[in-house]
């Protein structure tokens, strides 16, 4: 099964170099987003930035829209569960298309001409 640094340098190498990550404030969200910008900067990739959001937060529209306008072309998604889900619904609507399926892991696709918008 491959692993976070892998999945990040996948979508890395295809041209998905400028990341943001909405991570959950716990020490499992901190880890992936760690190893994710380890492989990253490996790969000639950057992190725009980043936004944790406690666990268990029932809304996360205020992260999408932070991530959203982020120069980054993909944000990473470093929750789970409930927190995963409602990151995802937030993003859809918002506009931001899900785009992760080669990495393995959820990422979004964003786009700087559109504020993140796609």
């Amino acid at each position: 099964m491959p692993t976070i640094p892998m999945r990040s340098r996948t979508v890395a190498r295809q041209g998905g170099k400028r990341w943001y990550f909405i991570t959950a404030d716990y020490a499992g969200g901190h880890d992936i987003v760690n190893a994710a910008r380890a492989a990253l900067e490996k790969e000639g990739g950057s992190v725009a930035g980043e936004v944790r959001h406690p666990l268990g937060a029932s809304d996360s529209s205020s992260t999408v829209v932070r991530a959203q306008g982020s120069d980054a072309g993909v944000i990473g998604l470093a929750s789970f569960g409930g927190d995963l889900v409602n990151v995802i619904t937030s993003a859809r609507e918002f506009g931001i298309r899900a785009g992760g399926a080669r990495s393995g892991w959820p990422v979004c696709a964003a786009s700087a001409n559109s504020g993140g918008r796609r």
